[in-house]
């Protein structure tokens, strides 16, 4: 008895379906990563401006201010007056020594340094109500709430590789201690701020206590945008 011929395309199909779900499910969880390289990105970057103080010895530490990490991967530093910049260039290679080794511990690139005269006494864009969204504060979590804000295992393995990574940098003072408690204490903020549904950025994506401008956009993201607002500008005027 004669088998049935089986139509050909019966033994292509499941292998197109595959394929075809696969690059489905690529094209739905792809930018959802992504997203989430960019937050973890941002939340490093974050901890590692906030380290400043801790990173970077007296007088410079209350004189210049750390702004943001910028494209060329250089730390953009506002400077009180023209002196401290200059002190500071004297200090380059010291200064620059010691956040590149901070650096290394939150997975984080500085290649240099350059800074900015006009911008130290600036309010942070937090503390500019006219681009404050929402007009009322949302609520922040207190200590216990973070220390107790339950944590995912894929946190607790980057809390344990971050940790690692620290201890192999060996820094002094104590600084990786520091590095590590301050980037524990962002990342359960910000899961913090997505259970309780705050709003993201709209360029980063990440969760934040207010959004300034009409973009919707994170005080980081708001910063960025006014340094390259800043830059085209003065190649403008040239």
């Amino acid at each position: 008895m004669n088998e049935p011929e089986k139509n050909s395309n019966d033994n292509k199909s499941p292998v197109r379906r595959s394929k075809k779900a696969n690059f489905n499910d690529i094209a739905r969880v792809l930018p959802k990563v992504l997203r989430q390289l960019g937050m973890d990105a941002r939340l490093k970057e974050h901890t590692f401006l906030n380290l400043w103080p801790h990173i970077v010895y007296e007088p410079f530490n209350r004189l210049a201010r750390p702004l943001f990490i910028d494209h060329e991967k250089n730390i953009v530093v506002a400077v009180r007056d023209a002196s401290v910049g200059q002190e500071m260039t004297f200090e380059r290679t010291e200064l620059l020594k010691r956040l590149r080794q901070a650096g290394r511990g939150l997975g984080i690139e500085i290649k240099g340094m350059r800074f900015d005269l006009k911008r130290f006494h600036d309010k942070h864009p937090d503390e500019l109500p006219e681009f404050a969204m929402p007009a009322l504060p949302l609520p922040e979590p207190s200590e216990h709430d973070l220390q107790h804000f339950p944590l995912s295992e894929n946190d607790r393995q980057e809390l344990a590789a971050m940790k690692a990574r620290l201890e192999a940098e060996n820094i002094e003072g104590g600084i990786n201690k520091r590095i590590f408690a301050l980037y524990e204490k962002e990342m359960r903020l910000k899961r913090w701020r997505e259970a309780q549904d705050f709003p993201r950025c709209s360029k980063c994506g990440d969760v934040a206590s207010r959004l300034h401008d009409q973009s919707k956009i994170c005080a980081l993201c708001f910063t960025d945008l006014a340094a390259e607002t800043r830059i085209d500008r003065l190649l403008l005027d040239r």
